[in-house]
């Protein structure tokens, strides 16, 4: 596999609701498409299980990539790397924060890029402190970590 960028759920939810509609920039949707049957993005299952939930058409078109590259399955190497995460985020969060951090597919995000090796990609930035970041925690663990526009820039990419 090569070095991936690891999407969280908030780059698909955000593009399909606000920069990328299906509707506006379908180009957009086809370049992610490529690059997840190239290897070059992915996410792990977990993401995969929060996008379908919402039954609408971003779900549809996350299942119809799901065997393409876009679902990966965690094992005990991606575990261990969670269990790091989970016990550093308990040990320096609130119980409550930690508990909803802990309880999405965030940290498993984080602990892919930390095995597999990659970047993580994620809509969340490090000014609101109420919830535990997927920015704090990549930094605190020396993950990279970009937005959707800044992976954009890197891969080239032109719609």
């Amino acid at each position: 596999m090569k070095t991936p960028f690891w999407l969280d759920t908030n780059v698909f939810v955000e593009a399909k609701n606000r920069y990328y509609t299906f509707e506006r920039v379908p180009k957009f949707w086809s370049f992610l498409s490529q690059q997840i049957e190239d290897g070059t993005i992915c996410s792990p299952s977990f993401v995969y299980d929060e996008l379908i939930v919402y039954k609408d058409r971003l779900a549809v078109w996350i299942k119809a990539r799901k065997t393409k590259g876009l679902c990966v399955a965690t094992d005990g190497h991606v575990q261990a790397q969670y269990k790091k995460i989970a016990d550093h985020v308990a040990t320096n969060h609130s119980r409550p924060k930690s508990e909803e951090f802990l309880m999405g597919a965030d940290p498993w995000v984080i602990a892919c890029a930390l095995h597999v090796g990659g970047t993580v990609v994620t809509q969340e930035s490090t000014s609101r402190t109420k919830k535990v970041r997927i920015p704090t925690i990549c930094k605190d663990f020396n993950v990279p970590c970009v937005d959707t526009f800044q992976m954009l820039n890197y891969l080239n990419a032109k719609f």
